[in-house]
């Protein structure tokens, strides 16, 4: 039975809320004041919030931000009740972070579809996030442990043989000790940005959305690469125009996807990087010649984090990347597909609406 926790000065009002959160079904608790319901909460721990604005000792604003402190991390739906209907209570509760609001007075069918709306929208983030922590609890232990093997079983033959190591030799192996420590790292950070990535679709508040131009930033990006064998880059003259997103998303973006086509390119292969805007969205792709066998990378893999190809590409990647690519994807209603088409070449493609405001 989920529990539902009360919070009204309001004698009649609140036990007129107990009694019909009780006939629907919810385990209800009721508070007199923010004071009080922070003691309710923390010893029942409610699935759900209903809070007064104007109560004594602790108002409703001030017991959210209390309550927001000790259980924010629970993502407890939180809705207002109040008597104001005035645009500045409403969006000062909505600014602080709150899910919804009622105004007094109510009809019982209002708040009970509100309350059962934010309890399934609860319920679905749930599912989302510990299908995230799962995946990733499967998955760390195998993609961190690779590269830390190298370095311990390195470091402990230069410990055990160093008097029969010559310089070069011992400088050969903190090279190798390097280079696992580096992708350690890289491999680190990566699943710190898409574990940042999965609370900001919890909680959209946490996103900064800015109007520019694209292009710039891409060709800063492509052009650190251009110095590499096989790699094509076409950047017509475009249309001028802005997206909207994270200038700091799209620049994983686009690493992201270019690391990626690089990394399975075969020796004598190219990666093409293609923009263009058609129909008022820019398109941005990275084309990838393939050998004939490689399958193209279903959505499942990309949204489970399972490496592309595991067993015919094992030291090439870990397909984190891409699934972080996907992932921003989400976060910025932003169209991403990857396909392979009959002359074997994978292209990776992401889709910006473009505004011109």
């Amino acid at each position: 039975m989920q529990r539902i926790l009360v919070v009204e000065d309001d004698n009649f009002v609140r036990e007129n809320l107990n009694e019909l959160l009780s006939l629907s079904g919810f385990q209800s608790y009721t508070a007199v004041d923010g004071e009080d319901a922070l003691g309710k909460a923390k010893a029942y721990m409610p699935d759900l919030v209903i809070s007064d604005i104007m109560m004594p000792k602790k108002d409703g604003y001030e017991f959210y931000k209390s309550f927001n402190e000790l259980y924010g991390i629970y993502n407890i739906p939180f809705v207002f009740l109040t008597a104001k209907s005035e645009a500045f209570d409403i969006r000062k509760g909505m600014n602080l972070g709150a899910d919804d609001y009622i105004t007094k007075p109510f009809k019982a069918q209002a708040l009970l579809d509100t309350i059962n709306a934010r309890l399934a929208k609860s319920k679905n983030q749930r599912q989302l996030f510990e299908k995230f922590t799962t995946n990733i609890a499967l998955y760390v232990p195998h993609e961190l442990r690779t590269p830390l093997i190298s370095i311990l079983g390195v470091s402990q033959l230069i410990i055990e043989e160093y008097d029969n190591l010559s310089k070069q030799e011992i400088l050969s192996f903190a090279e190798q000790i390097h280079l696992s420590g580096e992708r350690l790292h890289k491999r680190i950070e990566k699943f710190l940005v898409l574990a940042e990535i999965e609370l900001m679709i919890l909680d959209c508040n946490y996103l900064s959305l800015v109007n520019f131009s694209p292009l710039k930033i891409i060709e800063e990006i492509v052009s650190s690469i251009s110095y590499l064998e096989h790699i094509s880059i076409n950047m017509p003259e475009l249309p001028q125009g802005n997206i909207k997103m994270s200038k700091h998303f799209l620049q994983i973006i686009i690493n992201e996807i270019i690391e990626n086509a690089i990394k399975f390119k075969d020796k004598e292969s190219s990666v093409k990087i293609q923009c263009k805007v058609e129909n008022d969205n820019f398109h941005f792709s990275v084309i990838n010649s393939s050998i004939e066998n490689v399958p193209n990378m279903t959505e499942h893999q990309i949204v489970d984090l399972m490496q592309f190809d595991r067993e015919q590409k094992q030291q090439r990647g870990n397909g984190l990347g891409l699934s972080i690519v996907k992932r921003i994807a989400v976060l910025h209603e932003l169209n991403f597909n990857i396909f392979k088409n009959s002359n074997n070449e994978i292209t990776a493609t992401i889709i910006f609406p473009l505004n011109h405001n």
